[in-house]
């Protein structure tokens, strides 16, 4: 099958790719340009072919011939990683969004499971699970992210307080190797690759299939949003929550003229037929915590899940969505967290966020992260801190300080005994 324009073969790898792939070889300028690059936008780095294999064992194949050239292979869902991950300049990108099945089913110990491909994105798990009233215990904020992306990576979610990451909630996966070897494993059957995988960003092999358990869904959340006027108030208030009393707990930081809000989200679970006073939860909350109450409300569960469409509808509108984000998310040690995050703040004007930019910090217990390969903090409480930048078109200037100041943050976080997240997204991985 022709396929035009074309990149010349002239690497041996590649008539042998489409001898074993045909037309799931890929080489056209216009593929070729968009695996080039990532969410993120700041690399651009060509592979030689994108390959979208029909299942494992033709990309255990690919892997096989790949690593007997000595051709890199790097798996590719979503694109949303903003460091260049997902890139295999001179190599073999493996677009996974082919394999995307999901299908549940109920173990012979009665356990609810589901088995995803690697490709599916977390939209597409919900929209198979909830209908039956029931979903995976930790899903990402984002559910444009496919499940293998989130996995490699660890995947932190305001559920991570009571389950871990996504990573840890992994019964089973089904991996290809870097030398093609088709494996599954568990803690229990290839321990060792099982370990490797999660959170490894996939330098230690493909994920192709994962098996994760499922946890009932609640039919509505109580959504209570707590106020702070400083990041010390803001997490000690957080730990303070991390008692197992709440669905999920997560925050963020919001610009407020010349100053910072820094915002709680706790939740609870609520059937449809449970009573509850607002005001009194409301109120009883604010004693606790303290703080002060920026909003209460009751939202369908689903509403809730889905909430962050309306933030991509909005970026995808005024064009932010698709200009540069040099995003840096660090994972601090509960001790150093607050004055790290006041530290950065204080040097963060209006135009190293970003239009379209927004701030993530949360807490949660390090021990509840089990995954050898997740990032973490050495300290009792684990501190996600995101800056979710988005760079001004054509400003070079900009730009570069905006990675300047996301090394520095990097650096700190390691000198303190924290990590970069995912953990191969820091410099000298």
């Amino acid at each position: 099958m022709t396929r035009h324009p074309v990149v010349p073969l002239a690497v041996p790898v590649l008539p042998e790719l489409d001898r074993i792939l045909g037309p799931r070889v890929v080489t056209r300028l216009s593929d070729l340009a968009e695996a080039s690059t990532d969410f993120g936008r700041l690399y651009r780095r060509r592979p030689l072919a994108v390959v979208r294999p029909a299942g494992p064992h033709q990309l255990a194949q690919v892997c096989r011939l790949a690593h007997d050239h000595g051709v890199p292979v790097v798996p590719r869902g979503a694109g949303h990683s903003t460091e260049g991950l997902c890139l295999a300049p001179g190599g073999i990108v493996v677009d996974t969004r082919h394999l995307s099945s999901v299908e549940s089913y109920v173990d012979p110990r009665g356990e609810h499971l589901l088995s995803a491909r690697a490709g599916a994105r977390w939209r597409d798990v919900v929209g198979h699970t909830l209908p039956g009233g029931l979903i995976p215990p930790v899903l990402p904020d984002y559910l444009g992210l496919t499940v293998g992306g989130t996995l490699a990576a660890g995947g932190f979610s305001g559920a991570t307080q009571h389950f871990g990451s996504q990573a840890d909630t992994v019964r089973e996966l089904e991996v290809v190797t870097p030398a093609g070897e088709l494996v599954t494993c568990s803690a229990q059957t290839h321990p060792d690759l099982f370990d490797a995988v999660r959170g490894g960003s996939g330098r230690h092999g493909i994920i192709t299939r994962a098996v994760l358990p499922l946890r009932r869904a609640p039919s509505r959340r109580l959504w209570l949003r707590l106020g702070h006027d400083s990041p010390e108030a803001a997490l000690q208030s957080q730990f303070r929550a991390l008692d197992g009393r709440f669905t999920h707990l997560e925050g963020m930081v919001r610009r407020t003229g010349d100053g910072w809000r820094f915002t709680t989200d706790a939740l609870l679970d609520l059937d449809l037929d449970d009573e509850l006073d607002l005001d009194v939860a409301a109120g009883e909350l604010v004693s606790d915590l303290g703080g002060e109450l920026d909003d209460v409300r009751v939202t369908p569960f689903p509403d809730w899940l889905f909430r962050f469409d309306a933030v991509e509808q909005q970026q995808r509108a005024d064009g932010s969505w698709h200009r540069r984000h040099p995003r840096c998310t660090v994972v601090l040690p509960g001790r150093h967290a607050a004055a790290i995050v006041r530290r950065t703040l204080d040097g963060l004007s209006g135009s190293l966020l970003g239009a379209g930019g927004s701030i993530l910090l949360y807490a949660f217990p390090t021990h509840r992260l089990e995954a050898p390969g997740v990032a973490r903090a050495a300290d009792p409480y684990s501190v996600l801190f995101g800056l979710q930048r988005t760079a001004p078109g054509g400003d070079r200037e900009v730009l570069d300080a905006m990675r300047r100041a996301n090394a520095e943050l990097v650096a700190t976080a390691r000198r303190v005994g924290g990590s970069p997240y995912p953990r191969a997204a820091g410099p000298d991985d």
